[in-house]
């Protein structure tokens, strides 16, 4: 994914990490977007674009969070998750 010279790509882990890898941030190579999707339930590959609209500007307000603090939005998704799955997740500890 290319916007504003940023060579990026937006990785997300079952519903629960969300990363940006920034590879360049001064790419000067041809416009690339690229998705892949894995469905677990289905065993499926999902065909659909996904454009996250980076730019330098918002790159550099996106916080860096800790694990400190990261850690109590990763417990909220993973029971939000075991709830949608009809199963209870016990024993989350940072």
């Amino acid at each position: 994914m290319i916007q504003s010279n940023i060579f990026c790509k937006l990785i997300e882990l079952f519903n629960t990490h969300n990363f940006i890898v920034v590879f360049d941030e001064q790419y000067k190579g041809p416009q690339l977007s690229e998705s892949y999707i894995f469905d677990l339930d289905k065993q499926a590959e999902i065909e659909r674009e996904v454009d996250i609209f980076l730019t330098k500007e918002k790159l550099n307000k996106t916080p860096h969070r800790t694990g400190k603090e990261t850690f109590p939005l990763y417990k909220e998704r993973l029971l939000k998750l075991g709830a949608l799955r009809g199963f209870e997740i016990v024993n989350i500890e940072e």
